[in-house]
Formats: structure tokens, sequence, C-alpha cells
């Protein structure tokens, strides 16, 4: 027994001094993601190239209409214009508008609304891109039809409805009215 007793005190000895050892310090295992994004890019230019060259194509064979190309991504034409208008939305302002969206073949998803008019308070809202910069560039009483890509649109998740993940869509809008912002914040002098 007094040699068990030896072999469980050594062990222990043993065992503490392993443990109390100073340890190597080991190298952090990483994984790179740039490979991830990069391929994510590319995916996500050669969407956005295929959907512009399907608005493209509808363009294309559309000669009754003049198509402006926004810097905001997406391509319209106006329905109507007001030539005495001349302001257009800003922040805060309230827009009352009108919409309704189709998809690329002209199928409709979702109809304008039935009661009348939407209201918008300008970037003080969440609708989605395109309709926030479409409803920056109408005038009162203009109307316009807007394709938008995915990206400016609802994007790779759509709107878990009737718009499915990485659509295009058209959208036919109607401002009818713009009321300025009271407090319109001025700029500061210089």
């Amino acid at each position: 027994m007094n040699t068990l007793k030896k072999i469980i005190l050594l062990s222990s000895c043993v065992g503490m001094w392993v443990a109390c050892a100073d340890r190597q310090a080991r190298h952090p295992v990483t994984k790179k993601t740039s490979t991830f994004l990069k391929e994510s890019a590319e995916k996500n230019k050669a969407l956005l190239a295929s959907e512009q060259a399907q608005i493209e194509a509808i363009i294309q064979k559309d000669t009754l209409h003049t198509f402006i190309d926004s810097q905001h991504g997406f391509k319209f034409y106006y329905l109507t214009e007001n030539p005495t208008a001349d302001y257009t939305a800003q922040f805060g302002d309230v827009v009352t508008y009108d919409y309704s969206l189709y998809d690329l073949k002209g199928n409709e998803l979702y109809q304008e609304k039935p009661d009348g008019e939407y209201k918008y308070n300008v970037d003080q809202e969440e609708i989605f891109q395109g309709l926030r910069s479409a409803l920056k560039l109408l005038k009162e009483n203009e109307s316009g039809v807007f394709y938008f890509p995915s990206s400016v649109a609802y994007g790779y998740r759509g709107d878990k409805d009737k718009i499915g993940y990485n659509q295009p869509i058209v959208a036919r809008i109607a401002v009818f009215k713009i009321e300025k912002n009271p407090e319109q914040v001025l700029v500061r002098p210089e």
C-alpha cells in the first residue's frame, strides 16, 4: 500500500508541474473572407448586368417614349409633365402620391391604392430605395414609369409576398401634392 501512495503522490506532483509549466502560445486559426466577398461582389455585378440587359431590351422595343437614365441606377419616362412646377421634394416634405407595380412582363403585382393616395415624409420613412428616389424627381401633378433593377427595388429578399428575390420591377408613379417642410433647415452663412 505504501508504494501505491508513493505512485499517487508522484503522479500528482508531475501533474501539477505540467499544469503550471509555461505553454507555448498557439497561432489563431483565421479564415480569409476576402474570397467570399469577391465572389459575392462578382455575383451581384453579373446579376445587375443581367437585369439591366433585360430592361434595355424592353426600352429598345419601346419607340413611343423618351427614356431618361437617372443617376440613381434606374431608367424612366414621363407620362405627364408639369411645366409650371419647379419644386421637387426635399427632406422633411410630405409627398402625396400613388403607384402600382409590375414585373418586367407587364403583369400587375400591386395596383394603385383603391381608397386614395399614399403620404410619404421624405427621407423620414422606410420605402424601397427606387421609390424614394423617384418621388424626389417628380414634381406636383407629374407621373412617370420607372424601371428598377432589384438592387434599388426590393433586393435579394423581395417583399416576401408578390415580389420575388432579386426581381426587377416596373413602377407607375404619380405625385399629386408636395407639402413643403415648414421647418426647412437653412444653410449656415459662411
